[in-house]
């Protein structure tokens, strides 16, 4: 093999990696993302304005926001999770909180979301397993803004998941808006 080949063939493996690089992202979306955002909370990343994280209509809850005081539960995800397999591949948990007025939330008063778990379906022993995953305060006289998070599951989850929104003390009356939530995969 003479001089120009072997560059030609060191020029052909450096194009080959190049390309396998670029492919990283299409390929394992979940895994560049975690490693650059985190394990908890990972954005939803976009090729060309379509979602690499796709949502199921039919694993979608809504649930109405609280009043002051207030804690209200949403009806639960089954994860399928059991005591022989506690692996769950990349499916994370959206929760979607709206904007809500002053009305709604005054100056320093929150809406707060917590993620529980439990092997039971009528949560009966839950338990804690993401606290305040979202939080809204009220602020600047406007109320708070829309909030959208994607949270991943840590290893050990259980096979039920919900949220429970609570409203701090003197929170308004919120009850009218619907916080949306779905697992995206």
């Amino acid at each position: 093999m003479n001089a120009k080949d072997k560059r030609r063939t060191k020029v052909a493996l450096i194009a080959i990696a190049l390309v396998a690089l670029a492919m990283i992202p299409l390929v394992a979306p979940a895994l560049v993302a975690s490693w650059l955002f985190g394990k908890w909370a990972m954005p939803t990343l976009s090729l060309l304005g379509m979602t690499l994280l796709m949502q199921d209509e039919s694993l979608k809850i809504t649930r109405a926001m609280p009043n002051a005081n207030v804690t209200v539960a949403s009806t639960g995800f089954d994860l399928g999770v059991s005591s022989r397999a506690n692996f769950l591949a990349t499916v994370q948990l959206e929760i979607a909180v709206p904007a809500v007025t002053t009305g709604e939330l005054p100056n320093a008063q929150t809406f707060t979301c917590d993620v529980y778990h439990d092997t039971a379906s009528d949560f009966s022993g839950e338990t804690l397993l993401m606290a305040s995953v979202v939080v809204q305060t009220g602020a600047g006289g406007a109320g708070a803004a829309a909030q959208t998070l994607q949270a991943r599951f840590p290893d050990g989850v259980k096979r039920y998941v919900r949220v429970k929104i609570t409203g701090s003390a003197t929170a308004g009356n919120a009850s009218a808006k619907n916080a949306t939530l779905r697992l995206a995969f």
